[in-house]
């Protein structure tokens, strides 16, 4: 009885130190062109796609509360051509990077951003979504945001404690998604991706991002020496208030 009564002294301090949340924040509301490394991912079109992304100094969203920056990432996509030709950009963030300290590991995203469709055609959309970035790998949210023509105006999009398990790997030879997901032990980087297929002649498909937010949630686990060591504490502290 009396090693029982120990053994739940250890649990209780092992669970109450096991594991803290660490949390970390990706913003930008002005989209500065060196900010953001923009790359034709997969291309399908024929004939073969382009892409154009950057900085506009009017006109941003001002869906926020509080004061608002002008500035958004308008991005524009030509594609199309038999077969559904389809094209992804990929848009990463230069100083969105995350390295694990010891013994962290990532466990889920959250996200927002603003969105417009600025193309005068009345048909159509452009996808958005999250996007990991891994050792030469992009992983992106399984499901696109659609912004759809015409819209009025900004529209608003988010998502929150999305695992990583829900980022599947863009495949770079046909713009489809793998199975493989990213590692939450190693480190990544952070942005999203702008995409488009039709089975039609080739078009273009203006639109625009801004307020773009990524928050990383991690855990960090003490080491098990770490966690004898409060584990011993904890029972020498029950031992000396038991005298």
């Amino acid at each position: 009885m009396r090693f029982r009564h120990i053994a739940a002294g250890l649990t209780v301090f092992s669970l109450n130190f096991a594991a803290h949340a660490v949390v970390y924040n990706y913003t930008d509301t002005t989209f500065n062109n060196a900010d953001w490394i923009g790359v034709k991912y997969a291309d399908t079109s024929t004939p073969t796609g382009s892409f154009s992304a950057a900085q506009v100094n009017t006109g941003g969203s001002a869906l926020l509360p509080g004061p608002q920056t002008p500035d958004y990432r308008e991005i524009s996509h030509t594609f199309g051509g038999p077969g559904a030709g389809a094209i992804v950009v990929t848009h990463q963030g230069v100083n969105f990077n995350w390295s694990p300290l010891p013994l962290e590991t990532a466990n889920s995203v959250d996200y927002s951003y603003d969105l417009q469709f600025f193309s005068t055609v009345n048909f159509g959309a452009v996808g958005f979504a999250p996007a990991i970035f891994q050792g030469g790998n992009v992983y992106r949210l399984n499901t696109y945001d659609n912004i759809f023509s015409p819209t009025n105006g900004w529209v608003r999009f988010s998502g929150a404690g999305i695992p990583l398990t829900s980022f599947n790997q863009v495949d770079a030879s046909n713009a489809s998604i793998l199975p493989g997901t990213p590692n939450g032990s190693l480190a990544m980087s952070f942005g999203f991706v702008s995409a488009n297929s039709a089975n039609q002649p080739s078009q273009l498909k203006i639109s625009g991002i801004d307020d773009f937010r990524a928050t990383l949630n991690t855990t960090v686990v003490p080491e098990p020496t770490t966690l004898m060591s409060i584990a011993c504490a904890g029972l020498l502290l029950r031992r000396r208030q038991g005298k």
